[in-house]
């Protein structure tokens, strides 16, 4: 199984505020079928905080990513206030304010960082 790792980050949001966003986040993910296709890991931006985790890991296979972006874009769609930045490596993304145009921007982009080499 061909898999890769996404970070999923949110900028401007309150340390309290992002281990709510990075929670419901999770708990909005685990309804479209990514079961055995995804794992989900929370860790601390800084090991010094008592938080229970700020960041969002992501480790998926190539077959998720549609699924992923979908998920995530309808995550956005809810919570339009949340700013979010997507990583692989040194190649990240970040959105705000999203409209319903920009899901297969959003796809395309997550399926090229699923797709390039750790």
């Amino acid at each position: 199984m061909d898999e890769s790792k996404l970070v999923l980050t949110f900028p401007g949001s309150t340390s309290r505020d992002k281990q709510v966003i990075v929670d419901d986040l999770i708990d909005y993910l685990s309804n479209f079928n990514l079961e055995n296709q995804t794992e989900f890991k929370k860790s601390k931006e800084s090991e010094d905080t008592q938080d229970a985790g700020t960041i969002l890991n992501i480790i998926l296979n190539s077959s998720a990513i549609a699924s992923l972006a979908t998920g995530v874009f309808n995550w956005l769609q809810k919570h339009r206030e949340v700013s979010i930045s997507i990583s692989k490596g040194d190649t990240k993304i970040e959105a705000k304010n999203i409209s319903s145009k920009d899901l297969e921007s959003i796809k395309e982009i997550m399926n090229e960082l699923a797709k390039n080499g750790d």
